[in-house]
């Protein structure tokens, strides 16, 4: 399943990232239907550099990721990051990795379903042992954090147009409808008033009769009292 839900989001994804740029190269060519949005609304204020300066360095986040092909049916997987001073936390529907903060770098452990317990990946006691430096920990929540900002390519079309709350936490809802060569794209995206990251994004191609999109939503966000899986 996680495979399938991987082929349909990268497809659908290639293909807005297409019509995205055909819209910026070629506006008299696209037609933006800005129906339901009230005309004195502003746009988005959110951006990197907002999430940067508001969101803390302690954190835990899940998002609930669907995608739907046709009239096919839904798929989903859900995905979890904790981060805190001691390390990074990271959990699929499939499996659970741990990364402690060591004066070496950081020790990798992998979640035993048998033992019920998060177990090393090597012998950290052996000289040759290798630990995780700054850099791949980076490279391995980029990952999961590029949907905090994944509004950010089309914050200078969409806009302002309600709020909500996602897990108790205050948002503000952006939309944005275009029409490109015979495709109507819809984005939607309700974003975190506090910190700016993306608290649920809706995005949807029609052509005719077949529709495919690829959502998440946040299902849970803390901020504070964080703590990881004990080893």
């Amino acid at each position: 399943m996680a495979k399938s839900i991987k082929t349909a989001i990268a497809m659908l994804l290639a293909l807005i990232l297409t019509f995205s740029l055909t819209a910026c190269g070629d506006k008299d060519k696209t037609k933006v239907n800005d129906k339901n949005i009230n005309s004195e609304t502003e746009k988005m204020k959110f951006d990197k550099d907002y999430i940067k300066n508001n969101m803390p360095e302690e954190y835990e986040i899940s998002y609930k990721i669907l995608s739907k092909e046709g009239t096919g049916k839904d798929e989903s997987i859900t995905i979890t990051m904790a981060k805190t001073s001691k390390g990074v936390y990271f959990k699929t529907d499939e499996s659970e990795q741990l990364l402690l903060k060591t004066d070496k770098g950081y020790q990798q452990y992998n979640y035993d379903s048998e033992q019920s317990k998060f177990v090393p990946s090597m012998d950290y006691s052996d000289p040759n042992a290798i630990f995780f430096q700054e850099e791949m920990i980076n490279t391995l929540t980029a990952a999961f954090t590029c949907y905090f900002g994944y509004y950010s390519p089309y914050k200078d079309v969409i806009k302002k147009y309600g709020t909500e709350k996602i897990c108790g936490r205050k948002c503000t809802k952006y939309k944005y409808d275009s029409s490109t060569l015979g495709y109507n794209l819809k984005y939607e995206f309700c974003v975190d008033n506090e910190t700016g990251i993306c608290m649920r994004s809706i995005t949807e191609v029609k052509a005719g009769t077949d529709v495919a999109s690829a959502n998440f939503e946040c299902t849970g966000f803390k901020t504070s009292g964080v703590e990881l899986p004990a080893v």
